[in-house]
């Protein structure tokens, strides 16, 4: 079992999630008395609310731990001792953040309490208050899980002071949300185990597949429908990501998926909206990888629609590099996007990770220019990359291979393919989809060019590659090879 990491790096680390916004709210939690008794750690919380504004720099734990103990005039020892306390209160604090925020989430705390404590009185007019607050709240998978439990509540709450017409009606809607909740449990679990099939990070089946098939789900959605219209058009959508999952690259649901999204997504919180963009788009994604190039056009437009609707959250966020940032760029630019492309770069560079945002705009300027045809342009920026993340090194590598091909410079893309080949071997944190599919591309490349230099003849080169997938290959390398056997 390992080790927690020590105090200093576990509160750091726990600090970065936090928004700047949401660490000035930590300090004041923090240094209210409830929470911390006697104790001031008001000169601790002030410096860590500076660190946090530029991401902690540079420095690690043990740096941290020391440039505070000097600059606070305490020991290290009691330094960690007040971060101990710290971490715990963010810990509280995530929580309470949670409980303001999320919607319902008080009512079915102090509703549980009440139940506890058999006070029902209370309760019915919590829950008068919390049906007059349904009214104007945006739908989300977390709300059917709140509403499942409220009406719940509802119904014991009815029985005991004698509603017993409210109380059926408060079981029936609890049986609805319960069942609403765990079939778009399953099928929320089944969608993204597809998704890791697909990319190669599981396989098999899992518990869900089993049961789901067990299901007559098309009977289940009926039923809905004739109870509540809006929670069966919920569970639809996520029925309609589901099957398209399933049975890529069949996209017969992709229309009706798009079109009850529209329908709904006015209606839906910005966390739901979000999740189903996602789906959206990692959808397009898979099918532009499997060779169904049409779906380029149809991501880039759901992208476009999804950042100027304000749902950019996902670039704002130190979560890098799963952050999109660089595949809004690559699809803008595989569909000539370039105007919008740049606008893209101008608009949101800045909100990357300080740590790689020079890096990523950089490569994300260097693949532009490229695309209009500068690739002088593109490798002069090359050089001013510091490479901090593998994927850096393989943006980098693109960028620069594309460019050395195409100016005809073979034995120096010879050189470049050999330090990307022993870049992959050595960073066994890549994952095996991405390794793969460079892999494949560096693969392709030296055939290419053993058939430029003579080594082998067309007829070679087509053998080799016509009963091989391609598709995972970048999308400059297959179609220089497709136009050098076809």
């Amino acid at each position: 079992m390992k080790n927690s990491p020590p105090p200093a790096p576990k509160l750091i680390f726990a600090l970065k999630l936090l928004s700047a916004k949401e660490m000035q709210s930590f300090t004041k939690f923090a240094a209210s008395r409830y929470f911390s008794g006697r104790r001031d750690n008001s000169k601790i919380l002030k410096k860590l609310l500076s660190l946090h504004g530029n991401g902690f720099g540079d420095l690690s734990g043990k740096k941290i731990l020391v440039s505070l103990s000097l600059e606070l005039g305490i020991s290290v020892r009691t330094l960690q001792s007040r971060m101990s306390e710290l971490y715990l209160m963010f810990e509280r604090f995530l929580v309470n953040e949670r409980i303001a925020n999320k919607p319902f989430v008080f009512e079915n705390l102090l509703l549980s309490e009440l139940a506890e404590r058999e006070e029902f009185r209370i309760s019915d007019l919590v829950l008068r208050r919390t049906e007059k607050r349904l009214v104007n709240t945006k739908f989300d998978s977390e709300l059917v899980y709140q509403l499942e439990r409220i009406y719940m509540l509802e119904s014991d709450t009815n029985f005991y002071i004698g509603k017993y017409e409210r109380f059926q009606l408060s079981r029936s809607r609890n049986s609805g949300y319960q069942a609403a909740l765990f079939l778009t449990g399953l099928l929320t679990n089944l969608t993204e185990h597809y998704q890791q099939v697909f990319t190669g990070f599981a396989k098999g089946r899992i518990v869900a597949e089993e049961v789901v098939e067990i299901i007559d789900v098309t009977r289940f959605l009926n039923t809905l429908k004739k109870t509540d219209v809006f929670l069966f058009k919920f569970v639809l959508m996520h029925y309609y990501i589901y099957v398209l999952f399933k049975k890529l690259p069949d996209s017969r649901e992709f229309g009706k998926l798009q079109k009850l999204f529209e329908e709904l997504t006015g209606s839906m919180s910005e966390a739901e909206n979000r999740q189903i963009y996602f789906a959206l788009i990692t959808y397009c994604i898979n099918q532009v990888s499997l060779g169904n190039h049409k779906f380029l056009r149809t991501v880039f437009e759901i992208i476009k629609k999804k950042i100027s609707s304000g749902y950019d959250s996902e670039l704002r966020r130190i979560n890098y590099p799963v952050n999109n940032f660089r595949d809004y760029v690559i699809i803008g630019i595989r569909v000539n996007e370039l105007d919008w492309v740049k606008d893209f770069i101008r608009k949101y560079s800045s909100l990357l990770p300080e740590k790689n945002r020079t890096a990523e705009r950089n490569l994300a300027l260097a693949r532009v220019f490229q695309a209009e045809g500068s690739n002088k342009d593109a490798l002069e920026l090359l050089k001013r990359i510091k490479i901090g993340h593998y994927l850096n090194y393989i943006d980098r590598f693109s960028i620069r291979s594309r460019a050395l091909y195409e100016a005809g410079k073979h034995l120096e893309l010879q050189e470049e393919l050999e330090r990307a080949k022993q870049y992959l071997e050595k960073h066994a944190e890549i994952p095996s989809a991405i390794r793969n599919s460079y892999g494949s591309s560096i693969g392709i490349l030296k055939q290419i060019l053993k058939y430029k230099e003579g080594r082998i003849s067309r007829d070679e080169l087509r053998l080799m590659f016509r009963k091989q997938n391609i598709t995972h290959a970048e999308s400059w390398i297959s179609q220089k090879l497709r136009e050098e056997i076809e």
